[in-house]
């Protein structure tokens, strides 16, 4: 069963040397993980679902652990799809059927960098994390569209 200490290596293997006592681990295992779901993501996926919208999770992480802490989180009955891969998401989407009504909606913006690149119809959006979490200056979005909040970005995908 995996556990706090095979997170800790998986986390520290991935780049982020972390043990098992730094406090971001200990609050992050012990938190609900609903905590973690940004205001407004229930009624826009309540409303995709509403407009049937195809709606795909792809996560990057252990095996063991993305399935928990998506459970955790309350979020996958709103997914048609969900999918957990380990190697970059740009490599797991040639996987998959994508068309030109496809949006790739994440909070990464190099992952969303190279694939808006690799798949240029695909429409990338980023959603930009609160000013304090953000590992990217904002002028480096250039023209992507960018949102955070999801009501706006549900207001956009009514839109297009």
């Amino acid at each position: 069963m995996y556990n706090l200490s095979d997170h800790c290596r998986y986390i520290s293997a991935e780049g982020y040397p972390l043990t098992q006592n730094h406090p971001f681990i200990t609050d992050f295992m012990d938190a609900s993980f609903a905590t973690y779901v940004r205001d407004n993501v229930v009624e826009v996926m309540e409303s995709l679902k509403h407009r049937n919208v195809r709606r795909i999770l792809l996560t990057r992480g252990h095996p063991d652990f993305q399935p928990h802490k998506i459970q955790k989180s309350g979020l996958s009955k709103y997914f048609n799809e969900i999918y957990i891969c380990q190697e970059p998401k740009e490599e797991y989407l040639k996987r998959l059927i994508l068309d030109d009504h496809t949006y790739f909606i994440n909070d990464n913006l190099k992952e969303n960098t190279i694939i808006r690149t690799t798949y240029p119809t695909l429409h990338c959006i980023l959603f930009v994390r609160p000013e304090g979490e953000r590992p990217y200056d904002t002028k480096d979005i250039g023209n992507m569209a960018c949102f955070d909040d999801f009501c706006d970005l549900d207001n956009h995908l009514r839109l297009t």
